[in-house]
């Protein structure tokens, strides 16, 4: 019995020792639960903190962000002011650009912006597609604006949404697209409704509109009235601003519309009131501190000399039959304020008959700057260019042009003929820069300014403005072509032919011109039916046809052959001499003459088709390198096939260095009539 009940006592002690045991290990189960509770707690209070101080560092982010881009969107409209009222272009600008191109991609490219500061990315998509515009590059200015359109639209950000709706239809009228063009700037002036809204931004979309019209052969006269009416009380209220400006501008716009109507009376009042317009704005100048670079009085007294020429082409209209057809390119007007980025340019509907080198020829232009590698050839050409036209020297600053006039005095050439300027140009192949010389259907010069090919485009903002500096003292228009077409890439025989580099055609798709508007484009300020596209030589970069043919009269053409076989490019230029021979001209084969090329070196492809024509004299390059033979046999050629020109060769090595020769430096200005304003007109 005993050992019965100490086994029960035993039974229960170890019962209570285990139990003991449970409820020690469950303690200390619990104790570990609660302290990994609490450190779970003070991790979610940790993890707690860091959110909360990481949004306010995202606050703090999105602040900056915000304040960063609206210092943006400030230089950038400053820059967009600058660049649409200088005199003259400034290669500066060029850098600031591109900052501000690179910024606005940063700051779209975040997620975070997009969420939380959507107008501010609203706004941004609306300037890259501007800055784009600026630039050329239409898809992607159309992509970006289109994207601003729709967030603004659904934001209800109406300034956003009807500068994106103006700025679409500018870039469709860049791709030829009136219809399209129309269309979105009819929605623009939809959206402002009332004229109770910002008069300035109403009032070029209805000018944009009325101009899209006219394009289409409608009457978009009332749509320009509109415009002015809608800035009548800002032009009065501050005279330099530009929205005084902008009102001169869409009078003259008014009144070539006018006078392409044959309302004379009326168009001669406008111009009339535009130049009392322009000379009180010249007088508030003398009284006020003005930035030059935002409103230069040279450029408004050239203003004024640019209307009182157009009054006197309406005076000129009025005395001709009432059933005449009116002529618009004598109109000449150059906007004060020119922003590419919302304004459609003018001349849409303007065309002409591409003028041949070989044909006569009013003037040339040629540089003289702080490259003087090209100052012995530049001496040399411009000798024989004075004593045949007027020639125009562009210095890049006033220490070349006192260079220039003491270079020309040594070498006895008479600067009576020559008219110096100062422009700041970046380099001096003012071939590639200047105009393509059109005449119209009544004989009347027209200059197209084409956009540059290369893509360091940008670098080059002075120059590709050229014909725009040369314009005032000669009477002609300058009108915009969206294309890229630089001058050494086409050629033409002045009678339905024009030869054009293939690059020009991947270079413009690039852009998002397609093949077919790059064609209509060229056929539209060349006249010419017969476009052909050329491959250029392999290995050089420029893809410049100049530098292997030139057309010496309507019916014959020069092309380059290698005398090596094994180069390719003696095959590349024996295919092209045989797709040219296939051409018609005036019912008959056009003539295909082989010239010898000297032999590439270095990098450098000089050639003997770089040649410049100057009303009986033709200038031929030549080159140390080259055989006497060689260059023999392209002046025997020459003189044969203009036996009554004088055949001047002019060293060409230092040129060909650097990548042209003589063709590629002066820039033809056509039949176009020398006028120079009077620079005391006021």
């Amino acid at each position: 019995m005993i050992a019965f009940v100490f086994t029960c006592l035993i039974g229960v002690s170890i019962a209570f020792v285990n139990r003991s045991t449970s409820l020690h290990q469950a303690s200390s189960e619990l104790k570990a639960s609660e302290q990994h509770l609490t450190e779970v707690k003070e991790r979610l209070q940790t993890a707690e903190r860091e959110l909360r101080g990481a949004q306010r560092q995202l606050s703090q982010t999105d602040d900056v962000a915000r304040t960063r881009i609206t210092e943006l969107f400030g230089s950038q409209g400053t820059v967009f002011q600058i660049l649409a009222k200088q005199s003259a272009p400034r290669s500066e600008w060029t850098f600031l650009l591109r900052e501000i191109r690179q910024t606005l991609k940063h700051f779209l490219a975040s997620e975070r912006n997009r969420q939380e500061l959507p107008f501010y990315f609203a706004r941004a998509l609306l300037y890259q597609g501007q800055l784009e515009l600026m630039l050329g590059s239409l898809d992607e200015s159309s992509q970006s604006l289109n994207k601003a359109e729709r967030l603004s639209n659904s934001l209800a950000d109406g300034n956003v949404h009807a500068a994106a709706l103006n700025s679409l239809g500018c870039v469709s009228v860049q791709r030829g697209d009136f219809s399209a063009a129309e269309s979105w700037l009819i929605k623009a002036t939809d959206h402002y409704g009332t004229e109770d809204g910002p008069h300035t931004a109403q009032a070029i979309a209805w000018c944009n509109l009325g101009l899209v019209r006219q394009a289409m052969d409608k009457d978009g006269s009332e749509d320009v009235r509109r415009s002015v009416r809608l800035l009548e009380s800002g032009k009065n209220i501050a005279g330099t601003t530009s929205t005084s400006e902008l009102a001169i501008d869409f009078q003259m716009i008014l009144a070539e519309m006018l006078w392409r109507q044959k309302q004379a009376n009326e168009s001669h009042a406008v111009v009339s009131a535009t130049i009392e317009d322009l000379r009180e704005l010249l007088q508030q100048m003398d009284h006020k501190a003005v930035n030059k670079h935002l409103l230069a009085r040279n450029r408004v007294i050239e203003a004024i000399g640019f209307a009182q020429r157009d009054l006197a082409t309406i005076a000129q209209a009025s005395d001709a039959e009432p059933t005449a057809v009116v002529n618009p390119s004598p109109w000449q007007w150059r906007r004060l304020v020119d922003n590419a980025t919302d304004l459609v340019p003018l001349g849409q509907n303007a065309a002409g008959t591409m003028v041949a080198e070989f044909e006569r020829q009013n003037g040339f232009a040629i540089g003289w700057g702080m490259f003087d590698w090209t100052h012995d050839a530049a001496v040399e050409i411009a000798s024989h260019l004075a004593r045949q036209s007027q020639l125009v020297l562009v210095a890049d600053n006033s220490y070349s042009l006192d260079k220039a006039r003491a270079t020309f005095q040594n070498h006895g050439i008479s600067v009576e003929n020559i008219q110096f300027q100062i422009t700041d140009c970046e380099t001096p192949w003012f071939r590639d820069y200047g105009p393509i010389v059109s005449q119209d259907a009544f004989g009347t010069s027209v200059w197209f300014d084409s956009k540059l090919t290369r893509p360091d485009r940008d670098d080059r903002m002075v120059l590709d403005a050229l014909p725009q500096q040369l314009q005032r003292d000669w009477k002609t228009r300058v009108v915009e072509t969206p294309i890229h077409l630089e001058g050494g890439t086409i050629l033409t025989n002045g009678n339905n032919i024009v030869i054009v580099s293939s690059d020009v055609l991947a270079i413009n798709q690039r852009y998002g011109l397609d093949e077919s508007f790059v064609r209509d484009q060229i056929k539209r300020i060349t006249g010419c039916e017969q476009i052909v596209f050329v491959d250029t030589l392999i290995g050089e970069k420029t893809k410049h046809v100049d530098l292997f043919l030139c057309f010496t009269d309507s019916n014959t053409v020069v092309v380059g052959q290698y005398e090596d076989g094994s180069d390719p490019n003696a095959a590349l230029l024996d295919r092209i001499a045989t797709q040219l021979s296939r051409l018609e001209t005036n019912e008959a084969a056009l003539k295909v003459v082989r010239l010898p090329m000297p032999r590439p070196f270095d990098g450098c492809f000089p050639t003997y088709t770089n040649v410049i024509f100057a009303n009986g004299v033709l200038l031929v390059p030549s080159y140390q390198s080259a055989s006497n033979d060689s260059l023999a046999d392209a002046m025997t050629t020459y003189q044969m096939l203009l036996p009554d020109w004088e055949v001047i060769p002019i060293d060409s090595t230092s040129l060909c260095v650097n990548g042209g020769a003589l063709h590629c430096v002066v820039s033809n200005l056509g039949r176009t009539t020398y006028a120079p304003l009077d620079p005391l007109m006021e």
